[in-house]
């Protein structure tokens, strides 16, 4: 099934951190595939295990405890200052905050856009090609330039306090910008693995992206990838309540992340090819 609809996951208090070998975390046996991959990668014999009556029960408390206490960030958008993006950055905002999200990154292609709202925490990045793939730097004060390699464009995210993360890292639908997928990165540190993208047409490349961040112990993250407003919130990143975005960093960089909500249609793709000739003819964006 390639699409899904965000029911809501139900998690013990351990979440994500049971996945990574630290606890029981999922739950497994539930409806949404996020809890059913991972209790496959993980737990295969726990997973077919029935669960109690008062199990559901609680589960179903701490959700909606969950879901009262925590927000909901876009950590992966684009603008108009992409080149193949649609949307005003304040636009963005407008429809981020309509989507209820507490919180959106605007991650343009090699462009740095600073803005500030008193609806939304706004996240300044940018999304960079490096020489094997894009890497996404989150709470960056400074452009970073295309063309270098991996490791020194992490690097030089790092160097600013802001956090690297690795977009859509196997989506073979986008070979020349999906990284793990071009070059075995090495680094000292974890990288934050944007397990979920709302433009994947399938779900491997989510499957191959939690195991891979599983393996290394990664920090976890779902984005929509927006590039018009259609796609805004698809799917987001679910963490305990922040209000700057020095917490929300600290909290995705700890772990505390939960990739949420669905693909968008494939349709929008091809969105990106009209948006560029749009570019070119000056047209002007909405």
């Amino acid at each position: 099934m390639r699409r899904w609809r965000d029911r809501g996951s139900l998690f013990t208090p351990a979440g994500l951190a049971g996945a990574r070998g630290s606890g029981p975390g999922f739950e497994p046996g539930l409806r949404d595939p996020q809890s059913r991959v991972l209790a496959r990668l993980h737990y295969p014999d726990h997973a077919a295990s029935s669960k109690s009556s008062a199990t559901l029960i609680l589960n179903a408390y701490l959700n909606f405890g969950a879901h009262f206490f925590n927000v909901r960030v876009d950590l992966h958008t684009h603008t108009w200052f992409s080149p193949d993006g649609m949307m005003r950055p304040e636009t963005l905002l407008r429809v981020a905050k309509k989507r209820k999200l507490s919180a959106v990154a605007i991650t343009d292609h090699n462009h740095l856009t600073h803005l500030s709202s008193d609806d939304i925490i706004v996240i300044p990045g940018e999304e960079v090609m490096t020489t094997h793939g894009e890497i996404i730097g989150l709470g960056l004060n400074e452009e970073i330039p295309p063309g270098l390699s991996p490791e020194e464009t992490i690097d030089r995210i790092r160097e600013q306090g802001a956090l690297p993360v690795i977009p859509h890292p196997f989506d073979s639908f986008r070979r020349k910008t999906a990284l793990l997928l071009n070059y075995d990165l090495r680094t000292r540190k974890r990288v934050v693995v944007e397990v979920l993208n709302a433009r994947y047409l399938s779900l491997k490349p989510y499957e191959r992206a939690i195991a891979y961040a599983i393996a290394r112990k990664a920090p976890v993250v779902g984005s929509s990838d927006a590039h018009t407003p259609w796609e805004v919130g698809n799917a987001y990143t679910f963490i305990h309540f922040c209000d700057d975005v020095d917490c929300i960093l600290k909290r995705i960089s700890k772990g505390e992340g939960i990739p949420k909500g669905h693909l968008s249609p494939p349709w929008v793709h091809g969105f990106s090819p009209l948006n560029r000739i749009a570019h070119a003819v000056r047209l002007m964006p909405l």
